[in-house]
């Protein structure tokens, strides 16, 4: 955890208890729990706000290239309409061939 191990722990339960006194070890261990959860909640919280500007930059993009796409598809004059008749016509069993028995 840190690179702290169970000796350095020791030594500053020590500091502590000789610098801020048993008597407010309990008060002072809950306001630092308190400001640690504070912490981890401003924490969580702009992640999920960064998440949401990521999230609708990447709409933003992919609508954009949507439209580029629709656009290049209305200004070619939907080709695929033209394709898909020639390729029916052509094809076994399409419109212009004749039953086979």
């Amino acid at each position: 955890m840190y690179g702290i191990d169970g000796s350095k722990l020791i030594v500053i339960a020590v500091v502590a208890l000789v610098v801020i006194g048993p008597r407010d070890i309990p008060r002072t261990l809950g306001k630092l729990g308190k400001t640690v959860g504070n912490l981890r909640r401003m924490a969580a919280q702009f992640r999920s706000q960064f998440d949401e500007i990521i999230k609708d930059t990447e709409v933003d993009e992919i609508r954009k290239e949507l439209r580029a796409v629709q656009e290049e598809f209305k200004g070619a004059g939907s080709p695929l309409s033209s394709n898909q008749a020639s390729a029916t016509a052509s094809a076994p069993g399409g419109k212009d061939s004749a039953p086979q028995s």
